[in-house]
């Protein structure tokens, strides 16, 4: 199952977003995901929220690691890696937010 998410996507950084995306579903699974954020801090914008717990930091180290295989594939300049890999929790965090938004409806 893990093949078909690592080449099922666009290369380049088109793609970035929903490999991350897909990868973080084949390593948590949805039910973790929506359970969970990804730092395990609590949300600024809704006073009185409680902090959900956060995501595993190995299986997000693995997510990292194949995440930085899959930039240097493309072999870009280190300043446009780091702002690739920068993006790495905001996809975590909006893949999140599409599942829970889903089950709510």
């Amino acid at each position: 199952m893990l093949e078909k998410v690592l080449w099922r996507v666009k290369p380049g950084q088109v793609g970035d977003s929903l490999f991350v995306k897909n990868l973080a579903v084949a390593v948590f699974g949805e039910d973790i995901l929506m359970s969970s954020s990804v730092t395990g801090t609590k949300c600024n914008a809704k006073k009185g929220s409680v902090a959900k717990p956060g995501l595993c930091e190995k299986k997000m180290e693995y997510i990292k690691k194949l995440f930085h295989d899959r930039i240097a594939d493309d072999r870009p300049s280190e300043e446009e890696k780091t702002k690739r890999l920068s993006k790495l929790n905001t996809f975590v965090a909006e893949k999140i937010f599409t599942l829970i938004r889903k089950a709510k409806v």
